[in-house]
């Protein structure tokens, strides 16, 4: 199939990125590198999407026009309400064989949970959503360390923003232009969390 052709393609490229020393990784020998290919990659199904390219400005206009201003639950897929609770149908790919053919269910829920669940897929102010991003996603993840953070750093930089009055955080204040993201930078000992912000040619701000 066209899922074991790209996954073959795509490991045969990165196998040959870490035999000619241009990957970089954690791995101690190539050993290892294999073993986690095997164990790990190839443990999950790949599935694989694809579509004809767009050719027509108007194409693209259409195509993102569809999801822009598409809400995250459609009035129709409601089934019914009542003072307490609220039920929905919805695609359960979860628990499909392999994903693509889901099946749809019914689900009921107490209106208190059901809006947390809802405003879940509803993006924060300044924030984009990638419908499709595939093997570019991040599987990384932070230390636990990381995870008991004071929370006193974010709150001081709540109040920073707080104080300068601005409600977009990527808006500079000194010369009225949109902050360009330079870099993070995190580190375990202080448990240091900075972001840098690049705005001004002239001035740079660090926020947490």
């Amino acid at each position: 199939s066209i899922c074991k052709v790209f996954r073959y393609k795509f490991e045969h490229a990165l196998i040959g990125l870490f035999d000619a020393g241009r990957l970089e990784h954690d791995f101690h020998d190539r050993m290892e590198f294999m073993g986690f290919i095997k164990k790990v990659v190839n443990k999950k199904d790949w599935i694989v999407h694809l579509e004809q390219p767009i050719q027509m400005p108007e194409q693209v206009i259409q195509y993102v026009g569809r999801y822009s201003k598409r809400a995250c639950l459609s009035e129709y897929k409601i089934t019914a309400m009542d003072g307490e609770n609220i039920s929905f149908r919805y695609r359960d790919y979860k628990n499909s064989p392999d994903r693509r053919n889901p099946v749809e269910k019914e689900l009921t829920l107490h209106y208190r949970e059901f809006f947390p669940r809802l405003l879940q897929h509803v993006p924060l102010r300044y924030f984009r959503i990638v419908r499709y991003y595939g093997f570019y996603s991040n599987k990384g993840s932070l230390p636990e360390e990381y995870f008991g953070r004071d929370e006193s750093e974010i709150e001081e930089a709540e109040l920073q923003q707080a104080e300068s009055g601005y409600e977009n955080p990527y808006f500079c204040e000194r010369c009225g232009r949109t902050r360009v993201y330079s870099h993070t930078t995190v580190t375990g000992g202080g448990m240091t969390y900075t972001v840098i912000l690049e705005h001004c040619d002239i001035h740079r701000k660090k926020a947490a």
